[in-house]
């Protein structure tokens, strides 16, 4: 089966990472249509890195299915070397001359060449129906790379983040907080969060408080925060709260040691 290779890279990592994750043994012999699980070592999933493309294969004894790019094209296909794992409606004829039919393992010959079809079709299908719960991040990750970016907003130099270090990852932290959810977040809020020992002199206080004001200046200039109006308070916007909850999820499940440090 072929789709229009146009915007395939955009969810191409995805659809082989969701496949190597997401579908052990008994999913493959479910889409193949068998009812029980073969022996141990008779089914197996290997990914493959070629010239022309990646490939999937999930194999179950001599049968495997295989999901591929090849000159932009993605293909999933159903390969039957052994069509005895498999059953056929034949028809025959009793003792008063009636047919019945009945379902018998499939051996090689033209006569089954319709069984071999539907088949293939069928794994295909219920292949594709599970690999569309696999959840594009092209657009995520693009969104996430813009944090990484100088930005101009209203003429106005808006310097980027670094998603994975420890300052940026501790204001995302303290932006993020439930606290802020009700009212929103004021300067004293967010100074509140990054200091939590107080000031010890009125010129640290005022370091403070500039430094929490260019914070939400920054934050605001990557449409992270957004004002509420008629109030000194701002409010996660939507992009803010799935940039800032993935950023810090990422930096605590990949680099916990570093976090830790």
């Amino acid at each position: 089966m072929s789709t229009p290779g146009s915007g395939l890279l955009d969810i191409l990592d995805d659809l082989f990472d969701y496949a190597l994750r997401a579908f052990s043994a008994d999913d493959v012999v479910r889409f193949l249509g068998l009812k029980c699980r073969p022996k141990s070592g008779a089914v197996e999933t290997r990914h493959a890195r070629r010239p022309e493309g990646r490939r999937i294969k999930h194999r179950v004894r001599l049968n495997w299915l295989k999901l591929y790019d090849k000159w932009s094209v993605l293909r999933i296909e159903t390969v039957i070397n052994n069509p005895s794992d498999f059953r056929v409606l034949r028809f025959e004829r009793d003792r008063r001359g009636r047919p019945r039919g009945r379902w018998m393992r499939m051996s090689k010959g033209v006569r089954n060449l319709w069984r071999y079809v539907q088949i293939g079709e069928a794994t295909n299908r219920r292949y594709l129906d599970a690999l569309a719960e696999a959840k594009p991040s092209a657009a995520a990750v693009a969104q996430l790379d813009l944090l990484c970016r100088r930005r101009v907003q209203n003429g106005h130099k808006v310097a980027r983040f670094n998603p994975v270090s420890r300052p940026d990852c501790e204001l995302f932290q303290a932006v993020l907080s439930g606290a802020h959810l009700i009212n929103g977040l004021a300067n004293r809020d967010l100074q509140a969060k990054l200091w939590p020992l107080a000031s010890p002199d009125a010129l640290e206080a005022r370091r403070r408080c500039q430094r929490a004001y260019r914070l939400i200046r920054k934050l605001r200039g990557h449409r992270l925060l957004a004002k509420i109006p008629g109030r000194r308070r701002y409010r996660l916007t939507l992009l803010g709260r799935r940039l800032l909850a993935a950023a810090v999820d990422y930096r605590r499940r990949a680099f916990p040691q570093a976090f830790a440090a």
